[in-house]
């Protein structure tokens, strides 16, 4: 069995369906705190089961990281750079605001991905 905590977020998993509704139910009469039910959405993760898996997605996350770095029209690419490409040193003074916003784009994409 995992239970996986998170502030006041929890969510109990196992194979053993009994086991987890036992430990469940101790969380319950310990804690102050309610089941919702079967699980769709945890800490803003979009959860899907199915009957072999289960999956995990960032979606709304990533499209909200997109409105608002102003690329909600970035076209899909394979590689985001060209084969033939060739870096070349910057020679010039670098731009704070740029700096900062390639930062914060490259933070919220390093959120998602080592949270799921």
């Amino acid at each position: 069995m995992i239970a996986l905590v998170y502030i006041n977020n929890g969510l109990f998993l196992g194979a053993d369906k009994a086991l987890v509704d036992s430990k469940k139910c101790a969380c319950l009469k310990h804690w102050e705190c309610h089941d919702t039910g079967d699980v769709t959405d945890f800490l803003g993760m979009k959860v899907n089961k199915t009957a072999s898996c289960i999956m995990i997605d960032q979606k709304a996350y990533l499209k909200t990281v997109l409105e608002r770095f102003n690329m909600h029209n970035a076209k899909i690419t394979p590689t985001p750079i060209l084969l033939c490409y060739v870096p070349q040193e910057n020679k010039e003074v670098v731009n704070p605001v740029h700096c900062q916003k390639f930062q914060s784009v490259i933070g919220s994409l390093l959120y998602p991905m080592l949270g799921t």
